[in-house]
């Protein structure tokens, strides 16, 4: 048994024993540095359903094996960073990369963090009050995504981008059926400026 097997039936016990002792979920998941979703993927599993994940994990070739170190050090230089943001990264710096969903692209993150024992690092974020500033010179800038019903009734996921002025709650609103790039944010700022005159 190699180490990193060892360490995958480590967290796998790990996990049922902090089940038992009445844990929940999302404790066992930020006790153990691991997503919900695999916390409730391996309770789930018996020891031998386990072993077949296992295997069947580790023998099955990954469509983004040839950028596995690009991933590697990208995780070691930045612990926080998303699966969102590594894709971001592969389009970027590699032309040629496969057509691949975000689903793909966050199970190799997961499966590279695993191998390479990268754990998942939560950014700390320090909230403050600031002073007042004058109409137009504060924005705030977020992103989300909405279920966007047709006329007919059926439903279309988009994604958004919204500046909200900081005083007089003015906003910019701009819309993509696709992720944002570091390209499609840039325009949509430059988007907001001009709209906001500023």
């Amino acid at each position: 048994m190699t180490k990193k097997d060892l360490n995958n039936w480590i967290m796998y016990y790990e996990i049922h024993k902090l089940k038992r002792l009445g844990f929940s979920i999302s404790k066992i998941g930020r006790h153990l540095v691991i997503d919900e979703r695999t916390v409730n993927k391996y309770l789930q599993m018996s020891e031998q359903d386990y072993e077949h994940f296992l295997i069947f994990y580790t023998e099955r070739k990954k469509i983004l094996s040839p950028y596995e170190n690009f991933v590697k050090e990208k995780l070691r230089q930045f612990q926080d960073t998303s699966a969102a943001q590594i894709h971001d990264w592969l389009l970027e710096h590699h032309k040629n990369l496969p057509n691949v969903g975000a689903r793909t692209v966050y199970n190799f993150v997961m499966y590279v963090r695993g191998k390479y024992n990268i754990p998942v690092v939560s950014a700390i974020r320090e909230y403050f009050p600031v002073a007042e500033s004058a109409y137009g010179e504060q924005a705030q800038v977020d992103f989300g995504d909405y279920n966007m019903r047709f006329a007919e009734g059926s439903r279309k996921k988009v994604k958004f981008f919204v500046m909200v002025m900081s005083r007089s709650r003015m906003k910019y609103l701009w819309f993509l059926d696709k992720p944002f790039t570091s390209q499609s944010v840039a325009t949509a700022h430059e988007n907001a400026f001009a709209f906001f005159g500023g």
